[in-house]
């Protein structure tokens, strides 16, 4: 019984560590990035094997 209560606790802890360091991922630098007034659109190409190739429009903000 103690066996399963220390498990259950060390399983519920890392779930608790995995959800706080989800929520604290670098989603805000990638925000002010996105919002500045310094981005351009880039046409880049792009190949993916096989003759299959083209162009992508990207976002490029510094």
């Amino acid at each position: 019984m103690v066996r399963l209560m220390t498990f259950s606790g060390l399983v519920a802890a890392m779930a608790l560590a995995a959800v706080l360091l989800a929520a604290s991922s670098q989603t805000g630098k990638v925000q002010a990035a996105q919002d500045s007034g310094n981005c351009r659109i880039v046409q880049v190409a792009v190949d993916d094997g096989y003759g299959v190739s083209g162009t992508v429009a990207r976002k490029v903000c510094e």
